[in-house]
């Protein structure tokens, strides 16, 4: 059987590429070119060149920037306290106990969720009038409360349902890398009289971090992204406290028709977590070498 050259390996590859071309670059491109006009759908005019205009309305914008503040407070409370918890759950499932394995399956189910429906789920539950939670209130004999339509709580509510579906992600991981760390360091640290919190701390930790650094990168873009949970629980409301960019971007498009700034906004919405991400990166990077460094 003859051997594949280079130039066929290429051929092979040639179709698939050019299919991921076309609905990668030729949209990105087309939204980069629509960036640069005043298009409203519903005004019924063609596209008119602007320039600048629409970056320069993203820079300006009071909205703009109330959102983005918005979103640094979302994704800083989701990932701390998903990491944080996360992680001390793996190390709870580390140790074996009976039980253990019925009960990781239940903390995965949220995961595997769409997150519509966990918007619908904590929509419900915080309902201020047939909500299980201020039925709960009610029980104590306490007032209810309008979760969802009180700036600070319908926050922190939102925040609750996130963390509710993702800790299970961040405990998956970690718990796999906790499993990988070999066996003979714990032990040779267990007879040399570390307690199993010195053990976590002092030889499990160090080992499993790049994982952990691994999943805040992951958690983070995620949470950048975020839009259909607060388009279930609040719609961005109550006066735009739980507005994310990414959920004003979608406003801008698909209820007020203003795709040139739609556009624009999308763009420098997608630089900015290009270069998070990159700067979470190199900063991950001289971890795992500072990490490398002790080791030696």
């Amino acid at each position: 059987m003859p051997r594949l050259t280079k130039h066929d390996a290429v051929l092979f590859l040639a179709p698939a590429f050019l299919v991921m071309l076309v609905i990668t670059l030729y949209p990105f491109l087309y939204t980069l070119h629509l960036s640069f006009h005043d298009w409203n759908l519903a005004a019924f005019h063609d596209k008119r060149f602007v320039g600048l205009a629409n970056y320069i309305e993203f820079l300006t914008n009071p909205d703009v920037w109330h959102a983005l503040r918005v979103t640094a407070f979302y994704v800083i409370g989701c990932v701390t306290i998903e990491v944080a918890l996360g992680l001390s759950i793996a190390f709870l499932f580390d140790t074996a106990f009976r039980g253990a394995e019925l009960a990781r399956n239940l903390l995965l189910l949220p995961m595997v969720m769409s997150s519509v429906v966990v918007g619908l789920i904590w929509r419900w539950i915080f309902n201020a009038e047939l909500g299980v939670l201020n039925y709960l209130v009610e029980s104590l004999g306490l007032t209810p409360v309008a979760w969802l339509t009180r700036p600070g709580l319908a926050f922190m509510s939102v925040v609750v349902a996130d963390i509710w579906q993702w800790t299970p992600l961040v405990f998956l991981v970690c718990l796999a890398g906790l499993k990988a760390v070999p066996p003979d360091t714990i032990e040779s640290a267990r007879i040399d009289g570390a307690s199993w919190w010195q053990i976590q701390r002092y030889v499990s930790l160090p080992a499993i971090q790049p994982i952990i650094l691994t999943v805040v990168l992951i958690r983070t873009i995620d949470c950048l992204r975020f839009v259909d949970k607060i388009f279930v629980m609040t719609y961005g409301g109550p006066a735009g406290t739980t507005s994310v960019l990414g959920f004003h971007i979608y406003l801008k498009g698909f209820k007020y028709f203003q795709m040139g700034a739609t556009a624009a906004y999308s763009i420098v919405y997608m630089a900015i977590i290009i270069i998070l991400a990159k700067l979470l990166i190199r900063s991950f990077s001289r971890a795992d070498f500072r990490v490398e460094e002790k080791a030696r």
